[in-house]
């Protein structure tokens, strides 16, 4: 191995120990040198710059289409170099696409575009140069039918690997329902490998995407494939709330998400998807939808003082619809329970379905702006004041405006420093600019 090839290797390239090194060369030796490939080392290498490249490609121009022993180009080694520094990598990528773009056409192994291998390491920024100089390589496969969308579902890491998914589907928005060889789409490859981001991405592109089978017979759902992995309870519970019937769906061996996650020991997703398999049962048995406690709850006040997650609200409210106009013996609807206890994705399901009580007060005349007050349910809260709730400057039967009751929360509940709760609070004082009394004797 010669000293330069080395040094192109090694954490102590630099451009000033590059040039003193090719200094040190006769030209004849340079040109022996040419097929030690230091020009697809140096494109490896996280310490590279544009002026090093720009270096060796003066010494050895025909060295960008030099394949290595594997068919490599330096181009490849690029977009797999995730160590290297944003700015480098696009200086050094413009510069070879100016001098050839045909290499976004090159492949190598197993029909690998530059497109494919970058999906899965780089920027976003880095990736959308990439297609926007050869949009064909959308739908270019790779071995077992992968698209670079498929790459990116299953293999992006990158904090914005949810943003290049956008940026492919923008391009052509019928990459949603694009298979690979096994029948598997986006979503099936991102709830696979748990990407929660993406999950989130590919639902606003295609809001039943949860609910599309692998298309290979074996009947599986993107909720059976994140219960086969260690997916976050995030990642489980976005598919569960789109699509709740996922929990009762079976697969080809006749095993549901629940069985799933047993077999494969994922504890959190089994204690999650157990819970609101209770809710799920209970929704389709009639006289329990239908019977109310001592209380005057029916099962879905109890599901949203519990926190149900949203899937299961879903389902106990198509198995009793008329439950959302349903007040408890303090006269307190499903919405001003939601207020306080639910999440505000809960919370807007039910304004959708039941807007109409949410300016009802309960007996003690606390609106759902107070129950969600009480206990500082800050989404809600914020949601509340931006629509100019009237009950901002009511006050219930103890006398507490919405705001006390905010300023009253228990530390446990409502960290006082956080950013969140001086945003709602200066909402307050914003919405109801004479609460600024109350406020300050507080």
């Amino acid at each position: 191995m010669s000293a330069l090839l080395e040094l192109c290797e090694s954490d102590d390239l630099s451009l000033d120990a590059l040039q003193e090194k090719v200094n040190s060369l006769r030209p004849h030796e340079l040109v022996l040198l040419q097929n030690q490939l230091c020009f697809h080392e140096a494109c490896a290498n996280e310490n590279v710059t544009l002026k090093i490249v720009q270096l060796l490609y003066n010494i050895w121009p025909g060295a960008l289409h030099l394949r290595d022993d594997d068919g490599w180009l330096p181009i490849h080694f690029l977009c797999c170099n995730d160590d290297l520094d944003e700015a480098a990598s696009l200086d050094i990528l413009r510069f070879m696409l100016d001098i050839d773009p045909t290499l976004l056409s090159e492949v190598v192994d197993d029909n690998y575009l530059p497109v494919h291998l970058a999906v899965t390491r780089k920027s976003t920024i880095f990736c959308k140069i990439l297609l926007d100089a050869y949009p064909e390589s959308l739908r270019v496969e790779s071995g077992g039918g992968m698209l670079p969308i498929h790459d990116t579902c299953a293999h992006g890491k990158r904090v914005d690997a949810a943003d290049s998914i956008q940026y492919m589907l923008e391009l052509d928005p019928e990459l949603i329902n694009a298979e690979n060889y096994d029948g598997k789409l986006p979503i099936h490859f991102a709830a696979e490998y748990g990407r929660t981001k993406s999950i989130e991405l590919l639902l606003k592109y295609d809001p039943n995407a949860a609910s599309k089978e692998m298309n290979d017979g074996s009947g599986r759902l993107p909720l059976h494939l994140a219960c086969c992995s260690n997916a976050k309870i995030s990642l489980i519970q976005v598919l569960y709330d789109v699509y709740p019937d996922a929990i009762f769906a079976r697969n080809r061996y006749g095993s549901t998400p629940l069985d799933r996650a047993r077999s494969n020991r994922n504890q959190p997703a089994m204690e999650f998807l157990q819970a609101q398999l209770e809710y799920a049962r209970q929704a389709q048995d009639m006289t329990a939808m239908t019977t109310v406690d001592e209380n005057g709850w029916l099962p879905l006040h109890r599901a949203l003082k519990d926190n149900a997650s949203l899937g299961s609200i879903t389902l106990l409210v198509r198995g009793n619809p008329a439950a959302v106009q349903v007040a408890d013996q303090n006269e307190a609807y499903p919405l001003h329970i939601a207020c306080e206890f639910g999440s505000t994705k809960v919370f807007k399901y039910l304004v959708e379905l039941a807007g109409d009580t949410l300016n009802n007060v309960d007996a003690n005349k606390d609106s759902s702006l107070h129950y969600a007050c009480r206990e500082g349910n800050f989404g809600v809260v914020k949601y509340l004041l931006e629509r100019n709730a009237p009950s901002v400057s009511e006050r219930n039967s103890n006398n507490k405006l919405p705001l006390h009751l905010l300023l009253d929360c228990n530390e446990s509940k409502v960290d006082k420093e956080c950013t969140e709760y001086i945003e709602v609070v200066w909402l307050f004082l914003l919405t109801y600019p004479e609460v600024v009394w109350d406020f300050m004797s507080y």
